[in-house]
């Protein structure tokens, strides 16, 4: 073989090491960035079911204060109603059945 026939081979040799140094190089990246979607993935999958928690807890907060304005609003209404009715009795001077 002449001089040529060894640099063409040599800079083959080269390029395939240049390609593969840079194959594990992209390779390396794909890890790293994979591991990082994972880790942000994780953090936001916390955050959301800490917030989707918190939302639970306040809509039964406010669930159990409706239920108990709505039982005040219920005696106040019996009551109301008691009030009319003696009022209807008092102005027709009879008992409503």
């Amino acid at each position: 073989m002449d001089a040529t026939a060894w640099t063409v081979i040599t800079t083959g040799i080269v390029i395939l090491i240049a390609i593969a140094q840079s194959s594990r190089s992209v390779r390396a990246e794909i890890k790293d960035l994979r591991e990082e979607g994972n880790t942000r993935y994780q953090d936001l999958r916390g955050r959301i079911d800490a917030q989707s928690q918190d939302l639970r807890e306040r809509i039964d907060a406010q669930g159990q204060d409706l239920t108990q304005q709505l039982g005040q609003l219920r005696e106040r209404m019996a009551h109301l109603e008691g009030l009319l009715e003696g009022l209807r009795e008092a102005i027709t001077g009879k008992r409503v059945a």
